[in-house]
């Protein structure tokens, strides 16, 4: 169980001052750590912030220790978790730092206070701000004649736990290789200061450090090398507790805490169905192994031996020894406490059992008390579970999820059974709502939710859940997915180009809970002054970002779509679960949806290899298969889909799929959306020019023979095509001595921009995601996705003449990487842009013929289509028929026709008239007044 490692630190300090008792302290500082080690955080909250005035007030104030107590300040705010406590903490570390004198003493305690700022703001979602405090910190220590190491190595493990978080597996291992590394270069005088802190021994960098790396393999393994790794890591650390300076009661939390984290992968990393006998067996020695060693050898106490029987439980039902499953879980019920947010997570295991053994009522039973132990009203939990309230642990998704499985697995067909599934599916999403962390992303997240959506489909089509309706279902999904990509997004990025934003952004957030505070105190003159305070700070987010709630907009309606989509229009919105997709056909009047089971995966990304290798034998075969399964029957009256893909179906463009003989491009006029509400996505365009502005740098290496788009080579089909299409608009073509500043100053003043130029897909962080004003793709003379989210664009469409720059890397869905979803939050409505390596010069032929096809006032898809027609007409029965070279294309957003505005040109005929007249009747008047 992963979560483990996050209560470790805290644990074993705490562990390790067991034994501080009342005495005299020679500084404050002492007395406030002393509290926190204690676990009486609220104490030592008020203590810290008496005695900082205290300290203030007096004469000659003591700046060092007014910058200790501010740490322990931030600590024990922290401590207590919870937004409004983490943006108190990282307050108090700002404060502490400026009172760090410039002696070595001072600059080491600011670089632990910008540590300890750090862990306040990746908790808090202010990752880049935490990645740069940590930076900061590593400077300071660094920067002194002895260095602290010890800070030093856990500054890396927290920066390495950071990118286990973010899935970054290549960064979270290098980061711990420098960890390990400089762990054994200072090894003697790291162990020294750790045998000899104010509160006594702290367990060695020698445990810690492979626990580190058994819990990042652990998460985000999955090679047969990971797993050899994982057992060498694990052997390691027990050789080291043979040791005899090995301290049990501290260091073997470690070990044992390892041990379980093992045990739970083997029974975790692939679905239930498919583990082995020999894998349970093995999970069940290792957890078996960790509960001897704290009950009879007191390894770490027995803080986390809850833990630890939970998972025996657990592996010995999945080893179908339901009676010892069941005593072991009994026994863990009997010995907690029952308000532990872990009792729900009891009550359904042993109801998890009892549906193993087919013993419904007691099943139900033992269910019945997990609802209740969940339910946080005052009122009694209603049998049809109608007034229940939800918790705000986000753990208590996966219970209520567990329970509906097995209940339907076990008693398919027993109709109470089937109604009190539809209940938990119906408040399950109630209880999403309420525990999901909306600071950070998390794939589990996404994953509890997608699960959440296709139960309560598969329980309305049972009959059950007739008063939840599609259009309230989509508004729920589509509200709370934005907001997901954007918190991904968010905490991945790299650079500092939002960091105006940030600031507003946590300004808003301090603002928002100081309210809820407020409220909760009864405080109207509070409450009143904060409010308004919060719609200043809004009104400042909405004069720099003018679309900062676009990409995080809670109040998406699919009736406001219905309402401006036309008759002849269908939206089709697919959701992929673990093994079912559905498909959400939208029309003016009517949502109907598909839940079907989903088996085509390997034949999407087959799709796009074989499209990519102009294997036409094959690419028909997937074309017709793909485009009967993901096309329903549609109105004969319909003639334009808007498709919002999932997942793996954003890898290729459904004009490409046969139905019933023909591409859908024949058939249908078709463009794309990342999201429902970007269809007709809340931007106001405030064009200063009616012009189209033309980007296409002069890359230097001219000789290298031209195919695609996909390096910083001499484009020869960019040259013509921004010649061409600049007949249709009138244009501004910017290609001597280019750079990422002219376009910068000149993009924000043009109706249209197109970029005829290369891309850089990052395969690793689509945040880092680029356009190549220069050669060299590392240059900071090229434009980051982040810089696009930073800008204030005024375009009606830009189009992005340019390798994959749709695609990014969107494997699961997740689409905030794509460079349109950038240009719609810089507001920009419409996105044309590429799924693939585009051939040079068919991207001329096709870009032209858009172009002219806008110029004679066609939507943008449908100039879009026709262009691509007119492509394939004139290569008819050649290689160049093919949809590599006419399919990459894609529109997202917007589907408005071009339309600028025109000042009558009478205007402009009689103006000078006009002006020379009244400057006649002045001059006249003048004179007559001077010769009165």
């Amino acid at each position: 169980m992963h979560r483990i490692l996050t209560n470790l630190t805290i644990l074993v300090f705490t562990i390790f001052s067991g034994s501080l008792t009342a005495q005299e302290y020679e500084y404050p500082s002492d007395e406030a750590a002393a509290l926190i080690a204690k676990g009486k955080l609220k104490e030592a909250v008020t203590f810290c912030k008496t005695t900082i005035d205290e300290e203030l007030n007096k004469i000659s104030i003591d700046s060092i220790e007014i910058a200790y107590l501010n740490a322990y300040l931030s600590r024990a705010y922290s401590y207590q978790e919870g937004e409004i406590n983490y943006l108190a903490s990282i307050k108090a570390c700002e404060h502490g730092i400026i009172y760090c004198p410039s002696t070595e003493e001072g600059i080491l305690q600011k670089a632990r206070l910008y540590n300890d700022k750090s862990i306040s703001e990746f908790s808090t979602n202010l990752q880049f701000r935490s990645f740069q405090s940590n930076l900061k910190a590593l400077e300071l220590f660094s920067s002194v004649e002895n260095p602290d190491y010890n800070y030093i190595i856990n500054i890396y493990v927290d920066m390495s736990r950071a990118s286990v978080y973010n899935g970054n597996a290549e960064e979270a291992k290098r980061l711990l290789r420098q960890s390990e590394r400089l762990y054994a270069e200072n090894k003697d005088s790291v162990d020294d200061q750790r045998k000899n802190t104010s509160i006594g021994r702290i367990a060695s960098y020698e445990y810690l450090l492979p626990y580190n790396k058994i819990y990042q393999l652990t998460e985000l393994g999955t090679s047969t090398k990971d797993s050899l790794e994982i057992t060498k890591t694990l052997n390691k650390l027990e050789q080291l507790c043979k040791r005899e300076d090995f301290s049990e009661w501290g260091e073997g939390i470690f070990y044992t805490a390892s041990l379980n984290e093992v045990a739970d992968w083997y029974v975790s990393r692939i679905p239930e169905s498919r583990l082995s006998y020999e894998d349970l067996n093995i999970a069940l020695e290792l957890v078996n192994k960790a509960i001897t060693l704290v009950e009879k050898r007191g390894f770490g106490g027995t803080h986390l031996l809850y833990v630890f029987k939970y998972n025996r439980s657990k592996i010995l039902m999945l080893l179908n020894q339901l009676e010892k499953a069941e005593a072991v879980i009994e026994n863990v019920i009997e010995t907690t406490e029952f308000t532990s947010v872990n009792t729900p997570t009891f009550f359904a295991q042993k109801g998890r059992i009892h549906s193993r053994r087919l013993l419904k009522d007691s099943a139900l039973v033992a269910f019945n008390k997990t609802l209740k132990t969940i339910h946080q009203g005052e009122e009694k939990l209603k049998e049809d579970l109608s007034n229940f309230s939800p918790s705000n642990i986000f753990k208590h998704n996966e219970v209520l999820y567990s329970i509906a499985t097995d209940l339907t697995k076990y008693f398919p067909k027993d109709k109470n059974v089937k109604s009190l599934v539809a209940n938990i599916y119906k408040i399950g999403l109630t209880q999403f709502e309420a525990s999901y962390d909306k600071r950070k992303y998390n794939k589990r997240q996404d994953l509890y939710l997608r699960r959440i959506v296709k139960g309560l489909i598969t329980t309305k089509g049972w009959g059950y859940n007739k008063d939840i309706n599609y259009p309230d279902l989509l508004n729920h999904y589509e509200n709370i997915r934005n907001e997901l990509v954007w918190l991904e997004f968010y905490q991945k990025r790299k650079t500092d180009n939002l960091v105006d934003l940030e600031a507003h952004l946590v300004d808003k957030k301090v603002l928002i809970t100081s309210i809820a505070e407020a409220q909760n105190n009864n405080d109207i003159k509070s409450q009143d002054s904060l409010q308004t305070a919060l719609e200043l700070a809004q009104y400042s987010i909405n004069e720099k970002y003018p679309n900062a709630d676009l990409l995080r907009e809670n109040d998406f309606k699919i009736k406001e779509l219905q309402e401006q989509i036309t008759d002849n229009e269908c939206v089709l919105k697919y959701i992929l679960f673990e093994s079912e997709i559905a498909i959400f056909k939208i029309t003016k009047t009517n949502i109907d949806v598909e839940l079907i089971d989903w088996k085509y995966q390997n034949q999407v990304n087959e799709l796009r290899s074989v499209t990519l290798s102009n294997n036409q034998q094959n690419r028909i075969k997937l074309s017709e298969t793909l485009g009967e399964f993901l096309i329903p029957d549609l109105d004969p009256k319909i003639s334009d889909l808007t498709i919002n893909p999932d997942g793996a179906l954003a890898k290729f463009p459904f004009e490409m799929l046969i139905r019933e003989g023909k591409y859908l491009l024949e058939n249908y006029t078709v463009h794309y959306t990342s999201n429902l509400g970007f269809i007709f996505p809340k931007i106001e365009v405030n064009t200063k020019d009616n012009v189209l502005a033309i980007y296409r740098p002069n890359y230097s290496n001219k000789g290298e023979k031209l195919v695609t788009r996909s390096a910083p080579v001499f484009l020869e089909g960019a040259k013509s095509e921004a010649t061409l299409i600049s007949d249709y608009f009138s244009a501004e073509l910017y290609d001597e001595n280019l750079s990422k500043s002219i376009f910068k100053e000149t993009a924000p003043n043009a109706s249209l921009l197109h970029l005829a130029m290369h891309a850089e897909i990052n395969p690793n962080n689509s945040g880092l995601n680029q356009l190549l004003f220069d050669n060299e793709k590392d240059s900071d003379k090229n434009l980051s996705l982040e810089e696009i989210y930073g800008m204030q664009l005024n375009a009606n469409q830009v189009v992005l003449s340019a390798c994959n720059t749709g695609f990014g890397n969107d494997n699961d869905g997740r689409g905030m990487e794509s460079f349109q979803r950038a240009f719609t939050f810089a507001g920009v409505p419409a996105t044309v842009a590429s799924l693939w390596e585009v051939p040079d010069l068919a991207t001329k032929e096709i870009m032209v013929n858009f172009y002219k096809n806008l110029k004679k006032g066609q939507t943008k898809s449908l100039a879009l289509k026709n262009a691509k027609l007119t492509y394939r007409n004139k290569h008819r029965n050649t290689k160049l028929e093919e949809p590599y070279y006419w399919a990459g294309f894609v529109l997202y957003g917007e589907d408005k026709p071009i339309t600028f505005s025109k000042t009558p040109t009478l205007w402009f005929i009689l103006l000078p008239s006009l002006m020379l007249l009244f400057s006649v009747i002045y001059i006249k008047r003048k004179s007559l007044r001077q010769v009165a």
